[in-house]
């Protein structure tokens, strides 16, 4: 493999991978990640990283307290930045520097904080999709057996009781998920293979974290770091693909017309510019854009860009703090949706709605982990759901939940719907 380019944002990235180098040989270790962008879209998503065997690992579990160090461990993890850094946050650590939110119940094989570092990484220039060989290891048909789903009637219920909290005055926005479970031995790198034909997205990822692996297609960015610059790309709103070329654009029409949708993603981008204000310079935050309609594969999202200049001694744990959990995965105000959140959902979500991505240098790019599963001994987890505000209709919600899972349960078989 050859050693990393001089910048992990260097216009010097390869352009294909090498059929000397399959990468398929390590998908079964610990380690081995690929962040990809099997999508170049909207001024994200320019290049991928394959990385495997790390030379180094930190790792905070979700048993016991949380260290009250957690942050210069990880700080310093990441030291000189000299080498590529691949970093795992779970929500439920989130939750827990953001609200106080302890859980007990963790999804096993998900940490707190997991990072791993290495000497090399393949980079390469997204727009050439990583064709990247695989051979199943059988050609006995997959058992798939689904095992659970959110009950309708319950989802619903609960979106009319986080708008009972909206009346009362307690939150603005909270973003309900529910949970589906599948049993399949299909190995996780095919069911990978799959999600990134169906849903090719900016923040896409593959990690064998040991206990648990992650299988992601995410269109959304948390935060990224360039130097002193730092930009949050939030999506809140969204609606159907059209079934021809026609009624795609008669829903970006309805999408961008919708006050519900619109005050959706305004709320989120309010926190947002709030929380930068925590890291960066006085006066530098600004909204770039907002209410930018993105088309994706089976749905279009509306966006906003953020961006600010950091301060000069701000360090990479201060940014998660200030920033994590993602607002348009929480809600608003963030702590307490965070708690009516817990309350209402009654489970962890693991990495899921937490984030993923690398640190290397003055360079880092985080997603929020949506449009994502887990695997752990031959359980396939997928969750999904929606912002919920004043104006927002309880059967619409759980469509979209659905709208959102369906791409995600057909990676694992094609007759899998929610």
């Amino acid at each position: 493999m050859n050693q990393i380019l001089d910048s992990a944002i260097s216009l010097r990235p390869e352009k294909s991978i090498s059929p000397a180098e399959p990468f398929e040989p390590y998908v079964l270790s610990e380690g081995t990640v690929t962040l990809e962008s099997s999508l170049t879209a909207y001024g994200r998503g320019r290049l991928s990283f394959m990385a495997h065997t790390p030379t180094d690992k930190l790792e905070i579990p979700h048993s016991g307290a949380l260290p009250e160090d957690w942050s210069d461990s990880l700080d310093n993890f990441i030291g000189d930045r000299s080498h590529f850094c691949a970093l795992f946050l779970s929500y439920d650590f989130g939750a827990e520097i953001c609200a106080g939110i302890r859980r007990s119940d963790g999804l096993s094989g998900v940490p707190r904080i997991l990072a791993y570092k290495y000497d090399s990484v393949k980079i390469l220039e997204s727009g050439a999709v990583l064709e990247i060989p695989f051979t199943r290891a059988t050609s006995i048909p997959p058992e798939i057996t689904p095992i659970s789903r959110p009950d309708p009637v319950r989802y619903m219920h609960d979106v009319e009781r986080i708008k009972g909290r909206i009346r009362e005055g307690d939150i603005y926005q909270a973003n309900l998920t529910g949970e589906w479970q599948v049993k399949s031995d299909i190995p996780p790198w095919d069911v990978y293979q799959n999600l990134r034909r169906l849903n090719p997205a900016q923040y896409a990822g593959f990690a064998n974290l040991g206990d648990t692996t992650v299988i992601s297609s995410s269109p959304e960015r948390l935060f990224s770091v360039s130097g002193q610059n730092i930009r949050a790309n939030p999506i809140k709103g969204t609606i159907a693909l059209g079934q021809c070329e026609a009624e795609t654009l008669r829903n970006k029409q309805r999408l961008l017309a919708s006050a519900k949708d619109r005050a959706e993603l305004l709320m989120i981008v309010d926190l947002l510019r709030n929380d930068l204000g925590k890291v960066c310079r006085y006066g530098t935050v600004r909204t770039h854009e907002i209410w930018k309609p993105e088309v994706y594969s089976s749905l279009i999202h509306l966006a906003g860009d953020i961006r600010g200049r950091l301060k000069g001694d701000v360090r990479v744990s201060e940014i998660i703090n200030a920033l994590f959990p993602g607002g348009s995965i929480s809600g608003a105000p963030k702590k307490r949706a965070l708690e009516i959140l817990a309350e209402i959902e009654g489970r962890p979500r693991g990495l899921y709605t937490g984030s993923f991505g690398y640190v290397y240098r003055d360079q880092i790019d985080l997603n929020i982990a949506i449009r994502t599963m887990t695997y752990h001994d031959g359980l396939y987890t997928i969750q999904a759901g929606g912002g919920i505000v004043a104006d927002s209709g309880a059967s619409a919600e759980y469509d979209e939940a659905c709208l959102k899972a369906r791409n995600l349960l057909r990676a694992l078989s094609p007759e899998l719907d929610p």
